[in-house]
């Protein structure tokens, strides 16, 4: 009985859910703080252009607004959407990979059993452990999103050569390309590769490509001038961890590391061990291992270009891989030299070009030493797809706790400065506060440069042990080398608070505002100084804009509860207690004002 592409797609996403229901117990982690849960353009769906004019990536931000709408800091929601992602992009993978592979261009070795190798690669695709970054590190959906709409655009120009409203799949095409843009700039590569898929899967000829679809590739190239303009929108954004100013790294010194990291990924690919969440890839300076690495991945780059002209197929798999990883890993220097997710769309060509290697092998051998073949393979297959399941299975428990996902990469790979930072961190939101001082020194230790980050967390695990002198120094130390840190302003006001200085916390809270006037927080704390000086209305007032840049501030709707109970209005006062609590289910004051008051309305 051979597997129907329907049977071969149901069984892909049964695969891909069984794998990934333990990523929804997963929490935020390192860059999720900075781009979710502190950042009020994803807090509020009513002001898009905040994120549609200044992000290079708004499609991306869109998705975490939405999110957050649904779910707040509960990470469910994100979870599900990474999840459907990421079994979209897999679903497109296997239609594209069977549908190429029934094409003349692909000759008729594969067309019997062009069902079965496409739920092959696809399958290993879905279930291979390099995927859980971009599945179950939420931001990283950035990958992922872009991925399917890089597909989407690719099978969108294949259905259009054989469905009856061809006009309309190149259309869907054209969008995904512009969806593509505006989520990740990675996507720059869709037109070239879909031009060369073009000619050697469908055209036949450059000829044939520019008569039938010039104007098609026409909008594909306006998708160009549209990643151009989100890039001069969001230039902050990008510039702040890419492009040839960035200032921490030389284009030179990303190009000459890059062969080293295409190597590991390809390793990586067939090998999946000692994968972490944050490599801290270090600079090439041994010319000997950067002479070698070069020379293999050139060799590697020759066989590509060779086979494209003697084995077009097989050549293009080879394009695919070197082509979508090239804005990350040429010269083009980026913040860090080597993750995983990365490999999220070039990892499919990998896969396929094994599995078909492995059908090759299978085909070539005697039925005297194999005389179950087709059995064989499906053993074979079983146990690649059930020994990744197994270990993607163990990155999302990992991921469930970020201590445990920092000491991970603190085992497998050279101790970090921002590796221990983000220990720390993690320590300190488990109340670990002594631990997270200690881990937080180690960081300083291996990079002082990186003072703020350091001081932070210590000021935070002092000011959480309510030693408000020792904090109140500490954050006194940070503004000296970043005076115009809203935060380092925001945390100094709260230590102040813990020693009943209010008028000069109050002073730092409008320093802090006067640098971000987003920071919610610090409204809710001038508003709990108002409040105790019985100024009501102008306390209610900043509670109020604090709710306006973040609706689930559970802080500011707690506190006008207590303004509305004090003005003896307890049904009122009830009813924000409890959105507290529904807003942030860890807020003791809110969950117990809520249950003292509900007391109190009941009748006697």
């Amino acid at each position: 009985m051979k597997l129907s592409a329907r049977q071969a797609v149901c069984l892909i996403l049964l695969a891909g859910i069984a794998v990934y229901a333990n990523s929804f117990w997963g929490v935020f982690q390192m860059d999720d703080f900075l781009h979710i849960t502190l950042n009020p353009n994803v807090w509020n769906l009513q002001n898009p252009s905040a994120y549609l004019l200044q992000s290079c990536r708004p499609l991306v931000l869109f998705s975490l607004s939405l999110n957050y709408a649904v779910s707040g800091f509960n990470a469910w929601s994100y979870h599900l959407l990474n999840l459907l992602v990421h079994l979209g992009a897999a679903s497109l993978l296997f239609d594209l990979i069977r549908r190429s592979l029934l094409l003349p261009v692909s000759g008729p070795r594969w067309k019997p059993h062009a069902t079965e190798l496409a739920f092959a690669a696809a399958l290993i695709w879905t279930v291979h452990p390099i995927q859980a970054q971009s599945v179950t590190y939420i931001i990283q959906r950035a990958e992922s999103m872009m991925g399917f709409f890089y597909l989407l655009t690719l099978y969108g120009l294949l259905r259009s050569t054989t469905a009856a409203h061809s006009g309309r799949w190149k259309l869907l095409s054209v969008i995904a390309c512009f969806l593509g843009m505006a989520t990740k700039p990675v996507m720059v590569t869709a037109p070239l590769l879909t031009l060369v898929y073009d000619k050697i899967f469908l055209a036949g000829s450059w000829k044939t490509v520019w008569e039938k679809r010039r104007s098609y590739y026409g909008l594909l190239a306006g998708s160009w001038f549209f990643l151009g303009l989100l890039l001069f929108f969001g230039r902050n954004e990008f510039l702040a961890n890419a492009g040839y100013s960035y200032d921490k790294l030389t284009w030179l010194e990303y190009a000459r590391t890059q062969p080293e990291v295409l190597l590991h990924y390809l390793k990586i690919i067939v090998w999946p061990r000692g994968l972490v969440l944050d490599y801290g890839w270090p600079v090439a300076h041994d010319w000997k291992q950067i002479l070698l690495a070069t020379l293999a991945v050139g060799g590697l780059l020759a066989v590509t270009l060779r086979w494209l002209q003697k084995k077009p197929v097989l050549g293009f798999l080879g394009l695919w891989f070197f082509l979508i990883l090239a804005p990350t890993s040429s010269i083009i220097p980026i913040a860090d030299l080597a993750f995983d997710h990365r490999l999220y769309l070039p990892m499919a060509a990998m896969v396929l070009l094994l599995v078909l290697t492995a059908a090759a092998v299978l085909q070539k051998t005697p039925t005297s030493l194999v005389p179950h073949r087709r059995i064989v393979g499906w053993i074979i297959l079983l146990s690649v797809v059930t020994g990744f399941s197994i270990m993607t299975i163990s990155r999302n428990q990992l991921y469930q706790n970020e201590v445990l996902l920092w000491q991970d990469v603190l085992a497998k790979r050279p101790p970090t400065a921002r590796a221990y930072s983000n220990l720390s961190s993690g320590l300190l939101r488990l109340k670990r506060y002594d631990e997270g001082i200690a881990a937080e020194k180690k960081s300083l230790e291996l990079d002082p440069q990186q003072q703020e980050t350091a001081l932070m967390n210590i000021g935070y695990a002092l000011l959480q042990k309510q030693e408000f002198k020792e904090a109140e120094q500490t954050y006194q130390q940070l503004l000296q080398v970043e005076p115009d840190f809203a935060r380092g302003h925001l945390n100094l006001g709260d230590t102040l608070i813990g020693q009943g200085r209010f008028s000069e916390a109050v002073a730092h809270y409008r320093t802090c505002l006067s640098l971000d006037p987003r920071m919610d927080t610090a409204y809710v704390r001038l508003g709990f100084i108002l409040q105790r000086q019985q100024k009501e209305a102008e306390a209610m007032a900043l509670y109020q804009k604090a709710l306006q840049i973040n609706p689930r501030s559970a802080e500011a709707c707690n506190n006008i509860g207590t303004l509305y109970y004090g003005k003896n209005e307890p049904q009122e006062a009830l009813r924000w207690f409890q959105k507290a609590a529904s807003n942030d289910p860890n807020y003791t004051e809110a969950r117990n004002n809520a249950k003292a008051v509900s007391e109190q309305l009941q009748p006697k």
